[in-house]
């Protein structure tokens, strides 16, 4: 034996300084503001693409919205004034000439109606002018004025809730 006693030396390592729990947590403080990064960039990419998206859209809609006010209703308009004529040239009491004036009346609105689709577009709206039910009603009305028959509509329960949320979008 080279001693008698035995003896006892304490000590301790400490740890590197990528052991600690601190360095741990920097870490995973660093990952995450890198994550939210990508997401900010992503998030601004994506931004500009539907941003872009939107401007070729609207000037689309520009595009379509003076081809049909230059174009086609300004064809029908002349095509109403043609039949104006016609129509004044026949006599008062003909019955083909009370019929060419309800054909130009209903002309007169679809005019004018093309030319609020065309506003609508000019303004990048898309919201519903009338209902289903009221649009039956009107054309209902229209049908009695021409044919004996009687019209009536009975409207059973409420809209589905995308019709809802399509017809609260369009009038708020």
């Amino acid at each position: 034996m080279w001693s008698a006693p035995n003896s006892a030396l304490s000590f301790s390592v400490a740890p590197r300084f990528t052991e600690t729990w601190w360095f741990i947590a920097l870490c995973g403080l660093a990952l995450g503001a890198l994550v939210w990064v990508a997401y900010l960039l992503r998030l601004r990419h994506v931004s500009q693409r539907l941003h872009m998206r939107f401007e070729e859209r609207h000037r689309e809609r520009e595009r379509i919205a003076r081809e049909l006010h230059d174009t086609l209703l300004q064809s029908f308009q002349g095509l109403l004034l043609r039949f104006q004529a016609v129509a004044s040239r026949l006599p008062g009491d003909d019955p083909t000439r009370e019929a060419l004036e309800r054909a130009m009346d209903r002309g007169e609105e679809a005019i004018a109606e093309g030319r609020e689709r065309v506003r609508s577009l000019r303004l990048a709206e898309t919201s519903v002018q009338e209902g289903l039910p009221e649009a039956f009603t009107r054309i209902g009305r229209e049908l009695a004025q021409a044919h004996p028959a009687t019209f009536d509509l009975v409207v059973e329960g409420g809209l589905p809730r995308w019709m809802r949320s399509c017809a609260t979008r369009s009038t708020g």
